[in-house]
């Protein structure tokens, strides 16, 4: 599989990256249970900490995400039996970007000294928001990863493996994005989705980049010996 843009397959790369480094310097918030005031006092005194991991991970992943996506989109369409899949994976990563950099915006308010200074109460509820913003972002995800999971199973550009591997991941997003909404008890699905999201990023990025071949009909692999 080639793409004419090898900086837009490099993306699941960035979007690791962003990843793993947003996590590194997690601040450690407070839970939503404590009081306004100790969450604006956090915020104050982690408000460069912070930033710094929602601009990686609400912003740079968001924008490598779609980046991402594109390029898988790109090389897709030249086989058009897979159009319609590389069409629907795009449309589910721009939602899923621009869910996250809606949380982005509201995640760099909670530092803002016009909240902190007075209107520690609107924190909780800011939060709240994120929170609910991150089941629709996660769904959104489990969409694009599903659109690709027959494209990897059917051999269309993608390793085999990657498909059994993005069932599990879909079903990982899904109960994680329901857990903020409906169950809390599902939250321990995070913890399986994150690893098997940047896992799939990365593949998808060594896939674009290596020029991955799609399983040939025998007289292509004739022709190809």
């Amino acid at each position: 599989m080639s793409t004419r843009r090898p900086w837009l397959a490099a993306a699941g790369f960035v979007y690791v990256a962003a990843w793993v480094v947003g996590l590194v310097i997690d601040p450690q918030a407070p839970n939503l249970m404590t009081p306004a005031t100790e969450l604006a006092a956090f915020y104050q005194a982690h408000a460069s900490q912070h930033l710094a991991q929602v601009f990686l991970i609400h912003g740079v992943a968001a924008l490598a995400l779609v980046s991402l996506a594109a390029a898988l989109g790109g090389a897709l369409r030249e086989d058009a039996d897979t159009t319609a899949l590389a069409t629907l994976s795009f449309g589910a990563a721009v939602v899923a970007a621009g869910l996250s950099l809606t949380q982005a915006a509201l995640g760099s308010s909670l530092v803002s000294p016009a909240l902190l200074a007075g209107n520690a109460a609107t924190i909780p509820v800011i939060r709240t928001l994120i929170n609910t913003l991150d089941a629709f972002k996660l769904l959104a995800l489990a969409l694009l990863i599903a659109a690709t999971v027959p494209l990897a199973l059917g051999g269309h550009r993608l390793p085999r493996w990657l498909g059994w591997a993005g069932g599990l991941l879909v079903l990982s997003l899904v109960a994680g994005g329901l857990s903020f909404i409906i169950s809390p008890a599902l939250a321990p699905a995070l913890y399986l989705a994150l690893p098997l999201l940047l896992l799939w990023a990365g593949t998808v990025s060594v896939a674009l980049l290596r020029g991955a071949t799609p399983t040939a009909s025998p007289a292509r692999q004739a022709l190809t010996r």
